[in-house]
């Protein structure tokens, strides 16, 4: 998609108008209509000119929440309203030295009147006119269900206490204390570092069951996939996380703070281990298993509260143990996001909860990829191949992977929630191990559903040959670990880099 393009009079106004008097001057005059000709040809003349004051919109535009969306020469425009639902416009100025790299708050009455409010360094050259009925509609409706917080990013909840500096929309959490000398905003109690999977803190609501602690997750809107011409990550974005898109989540839900352990799995599968990594202990995701099995063990948590399953297997031809080589012929009926039961969040669900309200690379702003394995700012949050050293026996040997950010000889997963929490009090969304979610994988699935125009409650593509799974794991390098990154794999293999993260939709 090409970018929405302002051209300010500065650009045509002399050239058309010359032209226009010039015919005006030198048309031939003829049969006693000479003055009847030339007032025609002052009236477009005099059109001309106000067309070359006037702004010339293209029919195609692109969408952004912030200046660096838009790439060099681009400003984000938005309404004061919408900071979400911006579009980009070409300017002068110089986006990159923004003081803020959020969206500019343009106008007021449907009329743009400056680009260069916030301190941003833009030229004021976008003149009156170019108003968000002239943009897109779909600005308007973009409305945030809390205020913003001053970071321009429109997060879905009322933000008790505002932006703490570490450009995190916190939104769940009143920030009275800094973060814990991480950098990073983990909405559980600041007295330390996240709580390894706890509760206590969050002030999103949360209940415990099934040895897993479950947060209720807002409803609300986002940009899904990889930002265009993002500053920090443009050279990391595949085809596939193209082009940028809005994406509505219309009902709260419930969603495993961590990653399925150990612990939990042998709660509902006593007699069946799947895991590779016998010795990492009951903490330690659960990995090593097939979509299959993620499956059986959401419909196992729906029996337990009696509550309707939200996968159909009858009628299937089924074989095998739940963790060990279980596996049907066919597809699983999924009831839909009404079902009040327990299953797996699908991919747009997945990626709204992983970012909990922002934009960037990771959930604390700008990746900074140093190497494959070296990236310091997604270790202080996420394991990953740069920094997933253990010291258990039967870790991997990943001594030779290249100048990883912290060197080890072995390398494997880690007990949940031993890194900070995002805005909505999850844990290892990036790294540790992948997570199964519903939907099938579609190589242009995301342009599609851009060309649709904004997509509500989306569930992906009718079929396909491989599920998605998201967040990357502690084998993966670092740019595969961004929450953009969309993984794949085949739902009846299993490997010991893939686990589960459950949801549960409130009615």
């Amino acid at each position: 998609m090409e970018p929405l393009i302002v051209r300010t009079w500065k650009y045509r106004l002399w050239p058309r108008f010359v032209a226009a008097m010039g015919l005006f001057v030198w048309l031939p005059v003829g049969r006693g209509q000479g003055w009847k000709v030339r007032r025609r040809w002052l009236c477009a003349a005099v059109w001309l000119l106000l067309a070359s004051c006037s702004v010339e919109i293209d029919d195609q535009t692109y969408s952004c929440a912030k200046h660096t969306d838009c790439g060099s020469g681009w400003v984000c425009v938005c309404s004061d309203a919408s900071a979400l639902g911006g579009y980009c416009v070409q300017s002068s100025g110089d986006v990159s030295a923004a003081v803020d790299s959020v969206c500019t708050v343009v106008g007021g009455g449907g009329s743009v009147d400056t680009v260069g409010t916030q301190s941003d360094g833009l030229s004021s050259d976008v003149p009156d006119g170019v108003g968000l009925d002239m943009l897109s509609d779909a600005a308007d409706a973009l409305a945030d269900v809390g205020p913003l917080d001053g970071t321009g990013v429109a997060d879905g909840v009322s933000d008790a206490g505002p932006s703490d500096g570490t450009g995190v929309v916190d939104g769940a959490v009143s920030d009275a204390d800094p973060s814990d000398d991480t950098g990073v905003v983990d909405a559980v109690s600041d007295a330390g570092p996240s709580d390894g999977g706890g509760s206590d803190g969050c002030s999103l609501p949360t209940e415990n069951k099934h040895g897993l602690t479950w947060v209720k997750i807002p409803k609300g809107k986002f940009w899904q996939g990889c930002p265009k011409d993002s500053a920090d990550e443009t050279q990391w974005c595949a085809a596939d996380e193209k082009p940028i898109h809005e994406v509505e989540i219309t009902r709260d839900f419930w969603l495993s703070r961590t990653e399925v352990t150990q612990k939990a799995w042998k709660d509902v599968f006593p007699n069946v281990k799947p895991w590779y990594f016998k010795n990492c202990g009951d903490d330690c995701p659960v990995e090593y298993i097939t979509r299959w099995d993620a499956v059986l063990y959401c419909n196992a948590l729906s029996e337990a509260e009696d509550l309707e399953k939200c996968y159909i297997l009858d009628g299937l031809s089924c074989s095998g143990t739940p963790g060990d080589g279980y596996e049907c012929t066919g597809v699983p009926v999924f009831k839909g996001l009404a079902c009040p039961g327990y299953r797996l969040p699908t991919e747009a669900e997945w990626e709204y909860a992983a970012r909990a309200g922002t934009t960037t690379a990771i959930y604390t702003g700008d990746i900074n990829i140093q190497g494959d394995f070296n990236a310091p700012n997604l270790g202080k949050i996420a394991w990953y191949g740069g920094n997933s050293g253990v010291s258990y026996e039967g870790g991997y040997l990943c001594g030779d992977w290249g100048d990883k950010e912290v060197p080890s000889e072995f390398c494997g997963p880690h007990p949940v929630g031993g890194k900070p929490a995002n805005a909505y009090c999850l844990v290892d969304m990036l790294g540790n191990v992948w997570e199964w979610t519903w939907d099938w994988f579609g190589e242009t699935y995301y342009q599609d559903l851009y060309n649709l125009g904004p997509a509500v409650d989306p569930l992906g593509p009718n079929g396909g040959e491989v599920r998605v799974i998201r967040g990357g794991s502690w084998f993966n390098v670092a740019w595969g670990c961004r929450a953009a990154f969309r993984g794949r794999f085949w739902p009846a293999d299993r490997d010991y880099l893939i686990g589960l993260r459950p949801a549960r939709s409130i009615p």
